[in-house]
């Protein structure tokens, strides 16, 4: 399934957001660029779309100016800070893309997806994407246009196997701006494909924290006094294990010199695999940076919580993590 989604600038005058349904599933508006520029049509077109059926988002496009300064500036104009935010990089290299992503981020904005095309991102080094984008849970956006000829969306889109879906600096595109000539309400927008179902396309489009999903607690009675529920022993620590993954839990501290006493339960369906006190720590005078690994005495899909106590007074944090 191909989904289309639209973005706006003051380019558009006069567009009117709820001509772009059907044949268009999202619209993306410019908001402000660089530091001190707002889009003189954004609140109105932002306002005009609510109740479309669109899916909304708002567009900054990044310069040289300071990072906090762009934030500031899209913050305060944004009208509604719980739209996505694309970050619209034609300018400067990848590291003040990021810093203007992170500084955004910081602000309670949600920078979720990023259009660097692929000819931009040789043109700055072809740097590496994966790790960057991954980490922040950026969308990478490619453009380039296969024809210069005006028509619908559908009618110009060349197909979900064509050359703008390749792959560059590690990642896939997750949309793909393939004509800047689309004719819609009279005018002639930008475009981009989504490959992907309604439902997908509404998950990138919702910036709302996921809810919580509560670990499973084993029955009372299979469980020994020394690790109640986390209700009973504020000290104590419940995390849920994904079925299938690998079966290993590594503990770490980091403060000086301390050691910390912890009992670790792994849980299975007939009660705990793993119930034994655990210290972890370093030497005297030495971060105590040293880790202790535990392996699941079990096939990972018999494994499905692991609960971790306190058992000492110490103060070096502890970090647990599950593989």
């Amino acid at each position: 399934m191909t989904l289309y989604i639209a973005d706006i600038a003051s380019y558009q005058k006069g567009l009117v957001p709820a001509a772009l349904r059907p044949g268009i599933a999202a619209l993306i508006v410019k908001c402000t660029q660089g530091s001190s520029y707002v889009d003189p049509f954004y609140a109105g077109w932002l306002n005009q779309a609510r109740g479309t059926g669109l899916l909304l988002g708002a567009y900054h496009y990044v310069d040289g100016s300071s990072p906090q300064a762009q934030a500031n500036n899209l913050k305060a104009h944004i009208v509604d800070p719980s739209l996505v935010v694309m970050l619209d990089s034609e300018n400067g290299n990848l590291l003040q893309q990021l810093e203007v992503a992170d500084a955004m981020d910081a602000l309670g904005l949600h920078v979720r997806i990023d259009y660097l095309a692929r000819s931009y991102w040789a043109e700055i080094g072809s740097p590496d994407l994966a790790a960057p984008f991954t980490s922040r849970g950026l969308a990478l956006v490619n453009a380039a246009y296969p024809t210069a000829a005006a028509g619908t969306p559908a009618g110009l889109y060349p197909g979900d196997g064509s050359t703008g879906w390749n792959q560059y600096g590690g990642i896939d595109p997750t949309l793909w701006q393939f004509t800047n000539a689309a004719d819609e309400d009279g005018q002639r927008i930008d475009v981009s494909a989504f490959r992907g179902t309604l439902a997908q396309l509404q998950a990138l489009f919702n910036t709302a924290p996921a809810a919580p999903t509560p670990a499973p607690t084993p029955q009372e009675e299979d469980m020994p006094e020394s690790i109640r529920p986390l209700a009973e022993h504020p000290d104590e620590y419940v995390y849920k294990v994904k079925r299938g993954t690998a079966t290993k839990v590594t503990f770490g501290t980091d403060g000086y010199g301390d050691v910390a006493q912890l009992r670790v339960a792994v849980w299975g369906a007939a009660g705990p695999l793993v119930h034994a006190p655990v210290d972890v720590g370093g030497k005297t005078g030495m971060p105590a940076d040293h880790e202790t690994v535990i392996e699941f005495p079990a096939p990972a899909n018999e494994v499905y919580m692991v609960t971790v106590r306190r058992l000492d007074q110490g103060g070096a944090p502890v970090g647990v993590t599950l593989e």
